[in-house]
């Protein structure tokens, strides 16, 4: 707490995050979801901080200051945002604040032992990237080219076709291996699990690009433009009892 809460320090900073790495706890699900975290988020992140600077929290670990948040209009100023804490970020820069990411790495626990909770779940978090940037959600198909490739070789079984897709390949197993030695894993999946991973993430991605439904801790929600949610199946308003005035005895 102590190495996230020193980036503070300076007093125009309102909120520090932290990079998170997925750490499965049982099953080949859980291996997968946290595959996603450390081979596809994570490097989407560095990669936008590289390119744009931090305008965005990140929710596993987020410190506030108290003044900035009570500047932005508390937390109920993204009360109904599907990427609040994204949200929360933006509001933050526009309103004169700085965001920073601590250098410290957090772990975030995969629990998920069902492979259509673990789709789900990763449906919901590819409809935040969408919801924010919606430009940045369709060019992320570029991060999961393995489906297309295969394709193609299928349709067009030239030795090209061939080249491309090995070449594919061998660049995202490399890249897997460098952000695996970049944030210390102590679990690495093996190798032949990078295609299968990148295999269910082009269908996340697919899923996310023509759907707006939302399923948020088992509720259907509809996501709107700019990222707010609605529910789906609002619970039906109950009408008070009647009161029943007191008899009044007459004398």
């Amino acid at each position: 707490f102590r190495a996230v809460a020193a980036t503070m320090a300076e007093s125009r900073v309102g909120a520090v995050s932290c990079i998170y790495k997925g750490a499965p706890t049982q099953g080949l699900v859980s291996v997968l979801g946290a595959l996603n975290i450390n081979g596809w988020i994570v490097p989407s992140v560095l990669l936008d901080r590289a390119l744009n600077g931090v305008d965005a929290c990140l929710g596993p670990v987020l410190l506030l200051r108290r003044a900035a948040l009570d500047a932005i209009g508390g937390f109920a100023a993204v009360a109904n945002h599907l990427a609040e804490d994204h949200e929360m970020g933006d509001m933050l820069v526009r309103a004169g604040w700085d965001v920073r990411l601590s250098a410290y790495t957090v772990d975030t626990m995969v629990n998920e032992v069902g492979l259509g909770a673990l789709f789900r779940h990763e449906v919901r978090w590819a409809h935040t990237v969408r919801a924010v940037r919606p430009v940045d959600h369709v060019l992320s198909v570029a991060t999961c080219l393995l489906p297309l490739l295969l394709l193609l070789l299928a349709v067009n079984p030239t030795w090209w076709a061939a080249v491309l897709m090995t070449a594919y390949l061998t660049l995202r197993l490399w890249l897997d291996r460098a952000v695996n030695a970049r944030l210390t894993l102590t679990h690495r999946p093996p190798a032949w699990l990078v295609p299968v991973r990148e295999c269910l993430c082009f269908a996340v991605w697919l899923y996310s690009t023509f759907s707006r439904a939302v399923v948020w801790r088992g509720q259907p929600f509809k996501l709107l433009s700019g990222g707010r949610l609605v529910p789906l199946n609002p619970p039906a308003e109950v009408e008070p009892p009647p009161v029943e005035k007191p008899e009044v005895a007459s004398n």
